[in-house]
């Protein structure tokens, strides 16, 4: 709503150019339609990359052994965790500091210059618009993929070293089978994690921050 009053001023002249006044109800609630998918396009996008600080997280807390199941996350879908929960807040208040969400608002604004509206519903079964649709789909298929292989990669020095500990962890249960070697090396697991993403947060920050403004660059309207 509070958006919808930001921009109104800046495209009301789009919108009495193209004499909305004059539709039909049926062409009203098709151009909402048609005005609901691009709004959901773009802050889906933009929602995508800023998702792959909590995927790191996730992956992060498994690696810790802290990824509880009996707490799902409504985000994710799966078991809450701490990492996950505090790169999720961490996400959006780079931006908000940074300055960057003013770019998905910048392509809501621009894309009234790339679908105008009331005249992408005169013509919404031609062939533009169902490549438009089917460009749509396949920018959001490889963003999530993008999203993924981020995640994957700010959380990798914490499954080369989980990878490392768990190794280790079995050839001393070989060792010494009577020993619970597991109990014993939670709490240092736990610390070494604790540790390991202090030293690493800055640096996971900033590339995460560098991609991310990359696809707030490119979403559709700037």
């Amino acid at each position: 709503m509070t958006l919808t009053v930001l921009l109104l001023p800046l495209v009301a002249p789009l919108l009495m150019r193209n004499r909305l006044d004059a539709l039909a109800p049926l062409g009203l609630c098709g151009m909402i339609a048609v005005e609901l998918f691009a709004g959901v396009l773009i802050g889906w996008m933009a929602r995508l990359i800023c998702m792959a600080l909590p995927i790191a997280g996730q992956i992060i807390a498994v690696c810790m052994g802290i990824s509880s199941v009996l707490q799902p996350d409504p985000d994710l879908g799966s078991g809450s965790s701490a990492p996950a929960r505090f790169l999720n807040l961490l996400a959006p208040l780079v931006l908000l500091v940074t300055g960057a969400y003013i770019l998905p608002i910048r392509a809501i604004l621009g894309s009234y210059s790339i679908i105008p509206p009331g005249g992408a519903l005169l013509a919404a079964a031609s062939h533009a618009h169902w490549n438009l649709l089917g460009d749509s789909a396949q920018g959001i298929i490889q963003l999530t993929e993008r999203s993924f292989a981020l995640g994957l990669e700010l959380s990798a020095p914490f499954l080369i070293l989980s990878l490392v500990w768990q190794g280790m962890l079995g050839i001393m249960t070989r060792l010494l089978p009577t020993l619970q070697i597991y109990n014993a090396a939670s709490p240092l697991q736990l610390l070494g994690g604790i540790a390991l993403l202090g030293l690493t947060l800055s640096t996971m920050v900033t590339i995460w921050q560098g991609q991310a403004f990359d696809v707030l660059r490119a979403l559709p309207g700037l």
